[in-house]
């Protein structure tokens, strides 16, 4: 809704329509006696409109662009909310076997280690394990350790 002044100074609401390539006129008789217009020499077909297809084409891909990005980074991104922030996997324990996580190596490559002692954050969750390994004991965080399930 826009609001409109006509010629005698009076304000109006009328419906504004957004813009998607039409080249009709929207201004309704009623709007017309409102604002003080004479509307049967209005035609229905606005002329003087130089719309290319190629400057459509190219506003609707924009419009679609735009639709797609705000559609990815606003409804998609609340739908893959990661389950990790919300609950937690299990604490890493001590005297758990786990696999060290390395960069420069394939994960088939990835040392075994006991974890010894854990050390919590502030927040009383664990960030930081000391693990014996065959080359020594070494400090990691536990980001960079996966735990290996070991049934009783």
């Amino acid at each position: 809704m826009v609001n409109v002044i006509s010629g005698t100074g009076k304000k109006y609401t009328a419906r504004l329509l957004l813009d998607n390539g039409s080249t009709a006129n929207f201004v309704t008789q009623r709007l017309s006696e409102k604002l003080g217009l004479s509307y049967r020499d209005t035609s229905t077909k606005v002329t003087d409109a130089n719309i290319t297809r190629l400057d459509r084409w190219r506003r609707i891909q924009y419009i679609r662009q735009h639709f797609w990005s705000r559609f990815h980074n606003e409804y998609i991104s609340l739908l893959r909310a990661k389950s990790k922030w919300f609950h937690s996997r299990g604490e890493v324990k001590q005297a758990s076997l786990v696999l060290i996580k390395d960069k420069t190596t394939p994960p088939l490559l990835w040392s075994l280690g006991r974890v010894m002692t854990t050390y919590p954050g502030v927040d009383g969750v664990t960030r930081v394990a000391e693990l014996k390994t065959k080359r020594g004991i070494i400090r990691r965080a536990v980001n960079c350790i996966c735990p290996l399930p070991i049934e009783d």
